[in-house]
C-alpha cells in the first residue's frame, strides 16, 4: 500500500557499535531521475504514498557529480509527480536542514521525521562517536515542532550502552519525557562483534538492560497515547492499507498513525478524508468523509 523506494545504500558514519559501515560500505546514491522515474512509474500504478528509504538518507546525493542534496531529490519529486505523497525514512538530527523544515510544511510532504537519540547524555554519545550532543539535539527538535506543531516525531533509544551508568540513564530517561517525542524505539545494546563498542569496559548485565527498557516502554506508551489522544476531532489524511477483522480498513495518516475505519468499498492505496473520533486498538478509530 506504501511502497519503500530506496535512494542510498551504505553509511560514511563509524559509530562504535555499528557493523553496517563494515558490511555494506560508503553511502552510494542513486540518480535523481532513476529516482523519480521509478516513483512516476508507482503513482501511474495507483499508489498514494511512497516511501523514501537507505541506511542514511540524509547522506543522498554527497557522491555524486554534481553533488546534490535530499532537499532537491524531494524537489524533483514534487515537480514530476501529481499528487502521491512522500514520507522521509529516518534522518541524524544534523540533517533536518533548513530545506527539509520548509519542505514538510508541503501537503504533499508527510508530517512524520524518525530522528535517532540513542542516548540523551553526552558522555555516551561520545563514546557512540556520533555526531551530534544533546543541547544541538534539543534544539533541532524543538525547532521542527515549532514549525509544525502536530509533526509526529519518533526516535531510537539504546539502553545501556557499555558506561552507561544510573546517571546517564537517568538524563536519558528526563530527556525522552521533556521531548515531544510521539513514539519510541527502544533497543538494548547487544555487541557486535568486530565494533568498537564490544570490546569497551563496563558491559552491562542483561538484567539491568531488561529493566530499563521497561522503563522506557511505559514513556513510550505514554507518548503513544499522549499523541493519538490530541488527534481526536481532528481531520487527517489517510492511506488504506488492509481489511482486518470485522469489516475494519486499516490505514496510515499522515502523521503515522493506525488508522481504523470501515470502508466497504475497500480498494488498497487509496487516499481518504477520515474524521478522527477516538483512540482504538493501538491507533485511532474514524469516519472516512471523501476521497481525497
Amino acid at each position: 500500500a506504501r511502497p519503500f523506494v530506496k535512494i542510498q545504500e551504505g553509511c560514511n558514519f563509524s559509530c562504535t557499535y555499528c557493523a553496517i559501515p563494515r558490511a555494506r560500505g560508503r553511502s552510494v546514491s542513486r540518480g535523481i531521475k532513476d529516482i523519480v522515474d521509478e516513483i512516476v512509474m508507482i503513482e501511474a500504478s495507483g499508489y498514494s504514498e511512497v516511501v523514501l528509504t537507505g541506511i542514511h538518507i540524509g547522506h543522498y546525493g554527497l557522491d555524486l557529480t554534481p553533488k546534490v542534496r535530499l532537499h532537491e531529490l524531494v524537489e524533483a519529486i514534487l515537480k514530476e509527480t501529481g499528487s502521491i505523497r512522500i514520507r522521509l525514512s529516518s534522518l541524524e538530527a544534523p540533517e533536518v536542514s533548513n530545506e527539509i523544515i520548509e519542505l514538510l510544511i508541503d501537503e504533499r510532504i508527510c508530517p512524520h521525521l524518525h530522528i535517532p537519540l540513542q542516548s540523551g547524555d553526552d558522555s555516551i554519545l561520545n563514546l557512540m562517536k556520533r555526531p551530534y550532543n544533546v543541547r544541538s539535539f534539543i534544539d533541532k527538535v524543538n525547532e521542527v515542532y515549532e514549525r509544525i506543531p502536530n509533526i509526529a516525531l519518533g526516535t531510537d533509544v539504546i539502553v545501556g550502552f557499555p558506561g552507561e551508568g544510573e546517571r546517564e540513564f537517568q538524563n536519558t530517561l528526563n530527556l525522552l519525557k521533556e521531548l515531544p517525542f510521539s513514539y519510541l524505539h527502544i533497543f538494548p545494546y547487544s555487541p557486535r562483534p568486530g565494533t568498537v563498542a564490544s570490546e569497551m569496559e563496563g558491559q552491562l548485565p542483561g538484567d539491568v538492560k531488561k529493566e530499563r527498557v521497561r522503563i522506557l516502554k511505559e514513556v513510550d506508551r505514554q507518548k503513544r497515547s499522549l499523541y493519538r489522544g490530541v488527534q481526536i476531532g481532528r481531520l487527517l489524511t489517510v492511506v488504506t492499507e488492509r481489511p482486518v477483522e470485522e469489516g475494519f480498513v486499516k490505514g496510515k495518516s499522515e502523521n503515522y498513525l493506525n488508522v481504523y475505519l470501515k470502508d466497504s468499498a475497500f480498494q488498497r492505496s487509496k487516499l481518504l478524508k477520515v474524521k478522527i473520533l477516538e483512540q482504538f486498538r493501538d491507533g485511532l478509530l474514524g469516519i472516512p468523509l471523501k476521497n481525497v
